[in-house]
């Protein structure tokens, strides 16, 4: 499941210049995120492309290279947390 936040999909490759946290962990992470972005995800190929992740990267960059455009709206943080309040009352 995906929660569609636009924001975190701009932010998921930042992860990998944090100090805290193992560098393969983060790899993982965002090998796990990424996709649930689908097609939006071509968004951030340029920065997924400067990575040195491996086989298993190279082949998430090329699934998001060769995949369709992304068809869900994407929502900003702001909105889901709007969302969020009104299923809290």
């Amino acid at each position: 499941m995906a929660l569609n936040i636009k924001e975190g999909l701009y932010y998921l490759p930042d992860t990998l210049n944090l100090d805290s946290g193992k560098y393969s962990f983060k790899l993982k992470m965002i090998m796990e995120m990424v996709p649930k972005y689908g097609g939006h995800a071509k968004a951030i190929l340029p920065r997924l492309k400067t990575v040195k992740g491996g086989k298993k990267w190279d082949e998430m960059v090329r699934k998001i290279e060769q995949g369709e455009p992304g068809k869900e709206k994407l929502i900003s943080f702001d909105e889901a947390r709007q969302v969020g309040m009104k299923g809290n009352r």
